[in-house]
């Protein structure tokens, strides 16, 4: 077993308890979440919930600095993910 299976997770109903995270961020129409976590969980609850999560990794990786602009919950991965690599 790699250390990805360990931090990714595939079911949905495994991060149920975060939805209360993402109703915060609809109703308010905009939240910005830090994490030090490397998983996919607050991704994972947004995809059944058809709200937009923006990790910022692209903006990110062209200025140097992270875009919070704009509605939807803003997800600041201070460590990086699981899921993103670095090409030189």
């Amino acid at each position: 077993m790699t250390w990805i299976c360990i931090v990714w997770i595939s079911l949905p109903s495994k991060v149920e308890y975060l939805y209360p995270l993402i109703n915060l961020a609809r109703n308010q129409g905009k939240l910005v979440i830090s994490t030090l976590n490397y998983d996919n969980t607050i991704e994972l609850a947004t995809e059944p919930n058809n709200f937009n999560c923006n990790t910022g990794i692209d903006y990110r990786s062209k200025t140097g600095n992270f875009d919070t602009c704009g509605d939807g919950l803003h997800l600041l991965k201070l460590h990086g993910s699981v899921d993103w690599t670095e090409d030189k």
